[in-house]
């Protein structure tokens, strides 16, 4: 063990937050982007090469696996931001109980998602998503590793750098899929490759912590203090978790695994989207944290905040919608048609999640995850009896509006909670943003007028483009994007309209 000083966090000015907060989330979105695409080759790829069934077997195997890997953190990497952030000296330490408990944990988890999954999932009809979770599990062995290195990255200011583990991940799971692929390897083949992208991912984030400075030390008093903060955060992960998850695995229980595929094919689109909050209050989350003493500054932030991804959770929504059925028989061929409604529906949740999520990471950042545990039981209840009651009727599309529904519930709870603790933030200029959507809403009628059938990529890269450019024009022109995001656009002075300032 090292005894060296730690690097403290720096304070940051107005200034150069906003050119932290920027480089993060123009890094990280960059990333996404490379990161989708890489995402939807291995979607596509993996959809189109194994048979309906056998994909779906493949989506509960992944939805299963991914949550024993959550048991792993229990809210230590986010508790662990949070303590660097408002304790610098104590870096050391807290990521060396992260990483050590993160590794005991890991085990246990091991251990019980095998002893449930024979309960879960058994007999000869559930044979390939048991086999689909023992292989995926290694995800949970690894990961402790990757989230003690998130922590580590985001209190020094540089999550930035964590674009680089989205992209390994995204890149590896399309790369190790091409290879399973093209060798005709079969479906074990292509479950290796996606549990291999986890493999890739927590080893490039470890190397970039170990090159960024982080160094670990254990301390048993600390793990316990730290693990008292976690648990109730880890809680509300896991709330959020099972909300996310739950209707594909009621789907896997009450319906076929080509019910479960075709909703599989549908959510992942909507998945790949739905990190964007995170990057932005990513980059916000440390600023949050020592603002908890500054009301004004505090209320400011978040309200930058939702209205900036108010106006991209619009875009980001409203395009999938229009081009869902392009979209489906691009990823999956024309097998995975009828996942479109599907696609459409999960689109609206997508958009709400956007604004949810400002309230909801900011109430982490200041430490309320008890209160967002209690919060996130209603929307999970909603979404439980929902499931329950849509999907035995309509499938996949009863799962899409369950979440749907659940998202509004969610919505309206932790905005109004988070009002009692910031007090109410700039007022988002809602109707220039609606204003500004209509441009997508002529583009929808276009869309469906034209006889587009049969050229999917076609339909979407162009419509999507024509889509993108006519909102951002709008947006910009109508005054849509609070001001300290129009200042610092690089854009030419006739086409910005800066709104009036709160």
């Amino acid at each position: 063990m090292t005894t060296e000083a730690q690097t403290p966090v720096p304070a940051q000015g107005s200034d150069r937050l906003a050119h932290s907060v920027l480089l993060t989330t123009i890094t990280l979105a960059g990333a996404r982007v490379v990161a989708l695409v890489a995402g939807v080759v291995a979607l596509s790829l993996a959809s189109r090469y194994l048979p309906v069934g056998a994909f779906g077997a493949l989506t509960a195997g992944m939805a299963y696996a991914s949550l024993f890997a959550l048991l792993t953190d229990l809210g230590l990497s986010t508790a662990a931001t949070r303590e660097i952030s408002r304790a610098p000296a104590r870096e050391r330490v807290v990521l060396g109980n992260v990483l050590g408990m993160g590794t005991a944990l890991a085990v246990v988890a091991v251990g019980l998602g095998l002893l449930a999954m024979r309960i879960v999932y058994p007999g000869a009809g559930y044979a390939a998503t048991r086999e689909a979770i023992e292989i995926l599990l290694v995800q949970v062995v690894v990961a402790p590793i990757t989230g003690a290195a998130r922590a580590f990255l985001i209190a020094r200011q540089r999550g930035y750098l964590i674009a680089c583990g989205d992209v390994a991940l995204a890149v590896g799971m399309a790369a190790f899929t091409g290879a399973a692929v093209a060798g005709g390897l079969g479906y074990r083949a292509v479950v290796i490759a996606i549990a291999a992208g986890y493999v890739v991912q927590a080893l490039t984030m470890a190397a970039i912590a170990l090159a960024t400075g982080a160094r670990v030390q254990y301390q048993h008093r600390t793990a316990i203090k730290l693990m008292q903060v976690a648990l109730p955060l880890g809680g509300v992960l896991l709330l959020n978790y099972l909300y996310f998850r739950l209707d594909v695995l009621l789907l896997s229980w009450m319906k076929s695994d080509i019910d479960v595929a075709r909703y599989g094919l549908a959510y992942r689109v909507i998945e790949g989207l739905m990190v964007l909050p995170s990057y932005v209050m990513l980059a916000l989350f440390p600023s949050i944290a020592r603002s908890e003493d500054d009301p004004a500054r505090l209320a400011a932030l978040i309200g930058v905040a939702v209205a900036g991804l108010e106006a991209i959770g619009l875009l980001v929504a409203a395009l999938p919608a229009i081009f869902s059925p392009q979209l489906v028989v691009f990823l999956g061929g024309q097998k995975y048609a009828a996942a479109a409604p599907c696609l459409a529906i999960l689109s609206a949740a997508l958009g709400i999640s956007y604004v949810s999520g400002v309230y909801g990471n900011a109430l982490m950042a200041l430490g309320r995850q008890r209160t967002l545990f209690w919060l996130g039981i209603g929307p999970l209840g909603v979404n439980l009896l929902a499931n329950l009651v849509l999907i035995p009727p309509l499938g996949p599309s009863g799962a899409a509006i369950a979440v749907v529904v659940s998202e509004v519930v969610g919505l309206l709870l932790v905005r109004s909670y988070c009002i009692r603790v910031v007090g109410s933030p700039p007022g988002a200029p809602h109707l220039r943003i609606l204003a500004a959507g209509l441009g997508l809403g002529v583009l929808a009628a276009v869309k469906f007028a034209l006889p587009l059938h049969g050229r999917p990529v076609l339909t979407i890269v162009l419509g999507g483009t024509l889509g993108a450019v006519v909102y951002a024009a709008l947006l910009l022109r109508l005054g849509g994007l609070p001001a300290p995001i129009v200042d610092r656009l690089p854009l030419p002075t006739w086409l910005l309209r800066t709104p009036p300032r709160a």
